[in-house]
């Protein structure tokens, strides 16, 4: 048999395995009751310090952040809070 015959692997560079995960695990994260209720929790305080209107296009924008930033592993209220108050763009989106 020769090399061409043999199943090959990719060769991947390294940490290229680990992206991997990670893309997998950002777009599997799945949303239960607990999880909701922590993105829930987390936007409506960012609201309420923003002083952004809850129906306006900048809390749209920031509820998309707010999903991204659990989705990236900010899985916990403290965790969530120290991402938001670290996150340029809702920094930007605040009104006050």
């Amino acid at each position: 048999m020769n090399d061409l015959d043999e199943p090959t692997s990719p060769t991947h560079i390294p940490g290229d395995q680990d992206k991997m995960h990670s893309m997998t695990t950002f777009l599997e994260k799945t949303f239960g009751p607990t999880e909701l209720a922590i993105v829930e929790a987390a936007f409506s305080e960012w609201v309420d310090q923003a002083k952004v209107e809850k129906q306006s296009p900048e809390a749209e924008l920031a509820a998309a952040i707010v999903i991204n930033l659990f989705r990236e592993g900010n899985d916990t209220i403290p965790a969530m809070r120290k991402a938001i108050s670290a996150h340029r763009g809702l920094i930007d989106l605040r009104c006050s």
